[in-house]
């Protein structure tokens, strides 16, 4: 079960707080310049996190990163939609005509069939996943997951401010380093039952 939401500023500084997480700083941190700790913004999500991070959060949460797998599923859902609420890009279902990031529960419109936000733009979001390029060539059909490789990282939902199409589709993977902390990506976490 993927959490509904990403995760929030607020929740983010809870675990920083009772020390389950620790911050670094953010590349391109003058774009969100007190960000992280204006309450304001606590409904926003966390961004700014490495992938270490990420996994530190969600096990401090009780919880997991989601593999890419689980979470294209719950992007997707059972009828593998190319974007979370259909196969028709509309641009107000996101944050994709959006300058900057969004609250978390923002875009109603454009949940998935599973009722999750922001599966499409606002901020990326961290994956379990080791990323290999050739993995899915010879992955099994269920429940793939890639965990050996090097320090490239997977991120999935595209982030905010794109006009093109193909950046929200539910399909569309990127690549990071694990130790990138970026003010687009952030995380959502997973609880297995």
């Amino acid at each position: 079960y993927l959490d509904v939401y990403e995760v929030s500023n607020r929740q983010y500084r809870t675990c920083v707080t009772e020390g389950g997480c620790t911050l670094q700083a953010v590349a391109d941190a003058a774009s969100i310049q007190g960000y992280r700790d204006d309450p304001a913004f606590d409904g926003y999500p966390a961004v700014g996190v490495t992938w270490d991070q990420a996994v530190a959060y969600c096990q401090w949460a009780g919880k997991r990163l989601p593999t890419e797998a689980e979470w294209e599923y719950a992007a997707s859902g059972p009828e593998n939609q190319i974007y979370p609420w259909g196969n028709d890009f509309v641009a107000a279902f996101s944050a994709a005509e959006s300058d900057d990031l969004q609250p978390v529960d923002s875009f109603s419109a454009g949940v998935s069939p599973f009722g999750m936000y922001q599966m499409a733009g606002n901020a990326g979001e961290w994956v379990l996943d080791i990323y290999d390029e050739g993995f899915y060539e010879n992955s099994p059909l269920q429940n793939p997951f890639s965990s050996e490789g090097g320090d490239q990282r997977i991120y999935r939902g595209g982030t905010f401010g794109s006009t093109d199409p193909g950046f929200y589709t539910t399909s569309r993977r990127f690549v990071e380093n694990r130790s990138a902390s970026k003010v687009w990506i952030g995380l959502r976490c997973a609880l297995d039952k």
